[in-house]
């Protein structure tokens, strides 16, 4: 099982991003709830198989002006043991392998973003605000005065 076939997935890919670079998979301003869920999410290890968990909370750099400290509701993805624990996991071939496999996900999975129509109802059920998008990143939609129900529709 990878991190793509987990049920919290769908909920954490508008939140992940590759960092430049390295090709990391970092997942971005997570809202609290989720954060609490995903630091739960335990896969094993594309080396050894040990069961691991696989985000990990991102923490700053001794280069950086505060080191040592964990940056806010920023995590990555490790598909391997922490180095604490086995330093040959991370630097296996199945480690690297895993990384190219999910790095072409994650592209393949940005390239087809879902569209979604939103619209936003009164009481009596009259459309005060519609909008159709691609979903590739967070948003928020600020209620109008009056408005009783936000509706997500499915769009093809």
């Amino acid at each position: 099982m990878t991190i793509f076939d987990h049920p919290l997935w769908p909920s954490l890919l508008p939140f992940s991003r590759l960092s430049e670079g390295r090709d990391n998979l970092d997942l971005l301003q997570l809202p609290d709830d989720l954060r609490t869920e995903a630091v739960k999410i335990v896969l094993p290890c594309v080396a050894c198989a040990a069961p691991i968990r696989v985000f990990r909370a991102r923490v700053k750099s001794n280069r950086s002006r505060i080191a040592n400290q964990v940056e806010e509701r920023r995590m990555f993805y490790a598909a391997t043991c922490p180095a604490s624990v086995n330093t040959g996991c991370a630097r296996s071939k199945a480690a690297k392998d895993h990384k190219r496999f999910v790095r072409e996900r994650l592209s393949g999975q940005r390239e087809a973003a879902p569209a979604i129509s939103i619209q936003v109802l009164d009481a009596s059920g009259a459309v005060l605000y519609a909008m159709r998008s691609e979903v590739k990143e967070p948003f928020s939609v600020d209620l109008p005065k009056g408005a009783a129900t936000l509706a997500f529709v499915p769009s093809r």
